[in-house]
């Protein structure tokens, strides 16, 4: 399990070597999407191969990849999976099992009386002022036909007396 920032060992310092690169991965990863941590030319010949900040990552599982590109072309990678990284998720820890501690034999009994707590009572809600009755509604709907009404009546006599005109 990791957190935060973590150093990264390996070794990449092999025959014929030409670079590496240090990624990360969700696991699984079924979109073979992979996030560079590093990438170098100068070989490691053991050490740390680069610093991981997992700070801002979700909690859960990754994998690791390192490719070793060598002067050929080719190229070897090494995973590792299984990587949990717990930034924010607390980690479980075991709870210890109580010790039953002795109870005395001489218990005074007695009597208990529980009297009933006041209940509050609920106030009643504000009347809404954004509140729309049936009747506001229809006035509105009553008063945007006569406007539209007026309107082309407006536009049909400024279209006839345009027509007049010519």
């Amino acid at each position: 399990m990791v957190q935060g920032v973590i150093n990264l060992e390996g070794k990449t310092a092999v025959t014929g070597f030409s670079r590496y690169e240090l990624e990360f991965a969700y696991n699984p990863n079924p979109t073979d999407t992979w996030f560079l941590i590093m990438r170098s030319d100068q070989p490691v010949t053991g050490g740390t191969l680069a610093t991981w900040d997992t700070s801002g990552l979700t909690d859960g599982e990754y994998v690791l990849r390192l490719r070793v590109y060598f002067a050929d072309g080719s190229a070897r990678e090494v995973l590792v999976k299984g990587i949990q990284v717990r930034n924010y998720t607390p980690t479980q820890t075991s709870i210890p099992t109580p010790t039953p501690k002795s109870v005395p034999t001489n218990v005074p009994t007695g009597t208990a009386t529980l009297s009933p707590s006041p209940q509050p009572t609920p106030s009643p809600l504000p009347s809404n002022s954004a509140g729309l009755s049936t009747s506001k509604i229809w006035y509105a709907l009553g008063r945007g036909a006569v406007v539209a009404a007026l309107l082309f009546l407006i536009f049909g006599w400024l279209i006839r007396m345009r027509n007049r005109s010519n």
